[in-house]
């Protein structure tokens, strides 16, 4: 999975996911990033954020929101952001992070010769 997104964006998504739900017991604490053809879709704390990115390999994973959260905040905000999952560890800059779960997306197939 590798996409550019806007900072600004993936922040107020990320901050929208934080939020507790009324009913539950706690927050969750991972948050799962999907990523398409038509953009990026964010999910946790039954609350589903779609961000518009440029994608150029679709797929799926699972990592720490907080994690994620901290480490965009020391990005500037002027630039995109490249994020690319392999190997088991989310990449941004120089920087990685580990993966819980990854996923291929049948999606991928559009793009082989």
């Amino acid at each position: 999975m590798k996409f550019s997104v806007d900072p600004k964006e993936l922040t107020k998504a990320l901050r929208l996911l934080a939020r507790k739900q009324p009913g539950t017991p706690r927050r969750d604490v991972d948050v799962q990033i999907t990523a398409t053809t038509d953009g990026v879709v964010f999910q946790s704390n039954q609350t589903t954020a779609f961000v518009t990115a440029q994608v150029a390999v679709a797929g799926a994973c699972v990592v720490s929101r907080e994690i994620l959260a901290k480490l965009l905040a020391t990005y500037p905000k002027d630039q995109p952001i490249t994020l690319e999952v392999s190997e088991g560890k989310l990449r941004m800059g120089r920087m990685r992070i580990p993966v819980r779960n990854q996923f291929l997306s049948r999606e991928n197939t559009k793009y082989k010769d």
